[in-house]
């Protein structure tokens, strides 16, 4: 074993917090020192041996799934900020291996085996364990590893494109759960994990995503620009898709156009999850969103047009992310019915809020909303 597996074993397999706190430390040391960009260097295999050693000497599982979660986020923010790959396959499938061997879970263990893959095709390396994993023990087929390899490419292409040469390990998964419907398999296999992983620096380069957009969308009706419809809405439809995919068995499609219709729903996030939940006894299989990252709130035009849609495709759950809110007269007035007028015996909502409660109490429809500061 490395000197650096060495130093990390002796003396903290009873403490998580100190051996995250050495691995830290670590990791920072072979980033200055420039050991850690490359390949399957010494670094990351001896933080993921010595974790292992940790959970095979406490039995404390959490703790060790813990420790790789860390490491992992640890990882892409070093990346981030020297704007290089570095690998960190071998953790993501040590996550797997832990989820086999003491859970037997499949579910999570694929999707971390797949991060793994995932990891090895973005350095365009081929020999290591996580396709054995996913093929001959998983049963994954070979035509989503190809296409994970594929993806891999495109984005390291993108990324030199842009001078920004580094891949999330994240966006190679996500791709392939949206572009790629074959996969979708893979990712409604039963997990005991109620989400998987929220890589939050990949979220917060969706959110600086989603922020540029609505800049520049701001810009070009200031302008009176012409936007093409395909321009609008498209990195908080990747953001709100992203959240979805943690949520096992769900996978989203973007901009769904429905049969027998012209109009088109922005996602459709379909529950694929084997075994019925409270979420799917209570709203049923399919979940509609509405993305609007404008600058000034969403008014009962936009809402009501949405709510319409869901009524007309038979469901009873959407999810509209306005990143600036909607519209809700009530807490100005303080009253009962504000927000509302009464004309020929109907209550006639006139703010967004207020027609959010008229269609759930009305046409048993729910819609929550999310915003930016959430």
């Amino acid at each position: 074993m490395t000197s650096q597996g060495t130093a990390l074993d002796e003396g903290l397999i009873r403490l998580p917090s100190a051996l995250l706190f050495t691995i830290k430390r670590l990791l920072i040391t072979a980033t200055k020192n420039d050991l850690i960009f490359s390949y399957g260097g010494p670094i990351c295999g001896a933080i993921a041996h010595s974790i292992m050693y940790f959970r095979d000497h406490t039995r404390m599982v959490s703790a060790t799934l813990n420790l790789f979660y860390d490491v992992w986020l640890t990882l892409t923010k070093l990346q981030q900020k020297h704007k290089r790959n570095i690998s960190c396959g071998v953790i993501a499938f040590w996550i797997s291996e832990t989820y086999l061997d003491y859970s037997h879970d499949q579910g999570a263990a694929t999707w971390w085996a797949l991060h793994s893959w995932a990891d090895d095709c973005r350095f365009e390396y081929d020999q290591g364990s996580a396709p054995h994993l996913l093929k001959y023990y998983l049963g994954v087929p070979q035509a989503i590893l190809t296409r994970v390899r594929l993806i891999a490419v495109q984005c390291n292409l993108e990324s030199h494109a842009k001078q920004f040469p580094f891949v999330f390990v994240e966006e190679i998964i996500y791709r392939l759960a949206i572009d790629y419907s074959e996969a979708s398999s893979v990712f409604e296999r039963p997990t005991n994990v109620t989400e998987h992983l929220l890589n939050r620096i990949y979220y917060s380069s969706l959110l600086d995503e989603a922020q540029i957009e609505a800049e520049k969308q701001a810009e070009i009706e200031e302008n009176r620009e012409v936007q093409s419809k395909n321009q609008k809405g498209k990195a908080l439809e990747k953001l709100a898709a992203y959240l979805f995919l943690l949520i096992p068995g769900f996978v989203p499609r973007l901009r769904v156009k429905p049969e027998d219709t012209i109009f088109e729903i922005d996602a459709v996030v379909s529950n694929h999850y084997p075994v019925n939940t409270i979420l799917s006894d209570n709203f049923g299989r399919y979940i509609l969103i509405e993305c609007k990252n404008r600058a000034d709130k969403i008014g009962t035009s936009d809402i009501g047009y949405f709510l319409h849609r869901i009524q007309l495709l038979h469901a009873t759950f959407g999810v509209l992310f306005a990143r600036m809110g909607i519209t809700d007269r009530s807490k100005q007035k303080g009253s009962d019915m504000a927000g509302h007028s009464v004309q020929a015996n109907y209550v006639i909502p006139h703010d967004g809020q207020a027609l959010l409660i008229h269609t759930y109490h009305e046409n048993n429809i729910t819609c929550i909303v999310i915003t930016a500061d959430d």
